[in-house]
């Protein structure tokens, strides 16, 4: 009986038991990440990123995305899944969209040395992605699967880790 009136306390009293990483406004996201790429080791800060903006079926989004991101003074290319296998040739970084297409997402596995990131946390939490932003608790969250930037052969300083969600699997 106990347990139950401090259930019922915590759940009157607004107390969060568990927060949810949602996904961050495309503007938010641009500038999140052309921070965190001073932080990703295996990135040469003298390059400019040229960004490859996948997208499964949600073109908009992917658009929205592009032109946040080109704000930022990225270099952007839009493409659909099933047609990147040019457009890889011009990149290092791989934004994914979406999540519509998962099964279709896991054929990227195989791509090595490509950073894959998404303003979709759940692709971060599922290893699809590698570092993602969001937003907990209103405030700007950064999302690591260590797994997943290890396959891709990057690295990202202790500072980074130390302000992210890391995940391992």
């Amino acid at each position: 009986m106990p347990g139950k009136i401090i259930i019922m306390l915590l759940i009157i009293s607004g107390i969060k038991l568990y927060s949810q990483i949602s996904p961050a406004t495309p503007g938010l996201q641009a500038i999140l990440f052309s921070k965190i790429f001073s932080y990703v080791r295996t990135l040469d800060p003298e390059d400019r990123i040229n960004l490859l903006v996948v997208y499964t079926e949600n073109i908009s989004e992917a658009n929205e995305i592009g032109k946040a991101f080109g704000s930022e003074n990225f270099d952007v290319t839009i493409s659909k899944l099933s047609e990147i296998t040019e457009n890889l040739k011009k990149t290092s970084i791989v934004y994914l969209v979406d999540t519509s297409g998962k099964t279709k997402l896991d054929s990227l596995f195989s791509l090595k040395n490509y950073l894959f990131i998404s303003g979709v946390p759940e692709l971060v939490e599922k290893g699809i992605a590698s570092i993602g932003v969001g937003i907990e608790d209103d405030r700007p969250r950064i999302i690591i699967n260590l797994n997943r930037l290890e396959d891709e052969s990057h690295q990202v300083s202790s500072e980074l880790l130390s302000l992210a969600k890391v995940i391992r699997q």
